[in-house]
């Protein structure tokens, strides 16, 4: 199975399976945003009504880092952090994919990633609320 396939028949994600992998590479949102999404989803408790007001994927720093970093802007409360299980592996198959996707020869990406290991590459979910002032769903203006 091609890395490109490996995207579309993933029995871990569902959902994003449902998805052409090419329409997701040629994204080029980073690795496979959809399996960080649906990952995400059973964390946050979403009921009808409610909304997601963002959504990012950023890597390099650890779970204290991100919940610490969003505690201090004040933007957030409540904030949890945690590794993405299979992280590194989702973003080494997704490299690969890329990869395979581009007909590129080296990729710096994709080297790294194998040169890691899974060792210190990782991606970190993170969820959070925003605080409630005065009425009830008034939230503080960004500063």
């Amino acid at each position: 199975m091609s890395a490109i396939e490996a995207l579309l028949r993933s029995e871990r994600y569902p959902r994003s399976s449902a998805y052409d992998p090419r329409w997701v590479l040629d994204l080029e949102m980073g690795p496979h945003p959809l399996w960080q999404l649906e990952d995400l989803l059973p964390s946050l408790g979403l009921r009808a009504g409610m909304a997601v007001l963002g959504y990012e994927a950023a890597a390099w720093h650890a779970p204290d880092w991100w919940r610490r970093h969003w505690e201090l802007s004040g933007l957030l409360e409540d904030v949890r952090a945690w590794w993405q299980e299979d992280g590194h592996n989702n973003w080494l198959l997704w490299a690969r994919a890329v990869a395979a996707h581009r007909g590129a020869g080296e990729d710096a990406v994709l080297e790294t990633l194998e040169a890691d290991g899974g060792d210190e590459i990782g991606f970190v979910l993170a969820v959070g609320r925003r605080p409630r002032t005065g009425q009830e769903g008034e939230t503080p203006a960004p500063e």
